[in-house]
């Protein structure tokens, strides 16, 4: 931890980066780039809506805007 960090939270960072580093592989990475829900599993996909989706303004869901 540098001299800035130790003087923002007021204590030195004394954790050995190798066990940071293998708890945090442990549970999906630093910064881990997917979504994961309250129980650490990754969330492949967003919650389904429980309403059915409403026209726009171009049309209904999944209309190309062709009319065919």
């Amino acid at each position: 931890m540098s001299e800035r960090d130790e003087a923002a939270t007021g204590r030195p960072d004394d954790r050995d980066p190798r066990a940071t580093r293998e708890a945090e592989e442990a549970h999906g990475g630093s910064m881990a780039p997917g979504l994961v829900d309250d129980t650490g599993h990754p969330v492949t996909e967003p919650p389904a809506p429980d309403t059915a989706p409403e026209p726009s303004a171009m049309g209904t869901p999944g209309e190309d805007g062709t009319g065919s």
